[in-house]
């Protein structure tokens, strides 16, 4: 694109705004289900965060960065922010996960075993 075509576009602006209040709203949902141990499809929500993503870089694109509106520049402040909220909890979550399968792969292989291989309780290696 060039200079002209890129120029000074409300519209533009305010579909940018939409877009990244659609977005906080996704972050939001995700965030509030995993913040009160909600079931939920971590892989459509993984789905839908991407989509909206590249819906957010390709509406970036067609506003040159002095033409960004205030309202659009406080909205990515607030995604940054609830993006990093989201990170955070999908870490606990994700950790959570890592520490239920080792003591579930532990009691598997605890069952499993004669004790012929183990050292005896309380015995030091």
């Amino acid at each position: 694109m060039n200079a002209m075509s890129r120029s000074a576009n409300p519209a533009a602006s305010r579909a940018l705004t939409t877009c990244i209040g659609r977005l906080e709203e996704l972050v939001d949902q995700e965030s509030e289900a995993l913040s009160h141990n909600q079931t939920i499809d971590l892989q459509e929500f993984n789905h839908r965060k991407s989509r909206a993503l590249l819906e957010l870089s390709r509406m970036a694109r067609t506003v040159p960065t002095e033409n960004i509106s205030t309202d659009a520049r406080i909205g990515i402040i607030r995604l940054r922010e609830k993006l990093e909220r989201n990170q955070a909890l999908l870490k606990t979550h994700i950790s959570a996960v890592q520490t239920v399968a080792g003591l579930i792969a532990q009691a598997m292989s605890d069952a499993e075993s004669d004790g012929t291989y183990s050292a005896p309780l309380g015995a030091r290696v």
